[in-house]
């Protein structure tokens, strides 16, 4: 499995931070989040310093995410993610 990192930051005056996830060349899903990350870092249980404006996304997220998506949704996330990718 390969390793994946991306620094998600708030950024001022934009309301939604729109990330596209592609894996073999297929859009596998699109994660917006919202300016304040500090509930987002929590239920991923981010340790990095400064949660509220930064998210230091990574594969394992990633997953945690995709496998749980209404939970996310929840806590204030976008997502869409496609029917072939949503049903694993």
């Amino acid at each position: 499995m390969e390793s994946m990192e991306h620094h998600i930051r708030s950024i001022p005056a934009v309301d939604w931070y729109a990330l596209v996830h592609i894996e073999d060349f297929t859009v596998a899903g699109v994660l917006a989040f919202p300016p304040d990350l500090s509930i987002v870092c929590a239920a991923l249980h981010k340790r990095h310093p400064h949660q509220d404006a930064a998210l230091q996304f990574t594969r394992l997220n990633w997953l945690a995410i995709r496998d749980d998506p209404d939970r996310f949704r929840a806590l204030g996330m976008r997502l869409w993610l496609p029917p072939a990718f949503a049903d694993r």
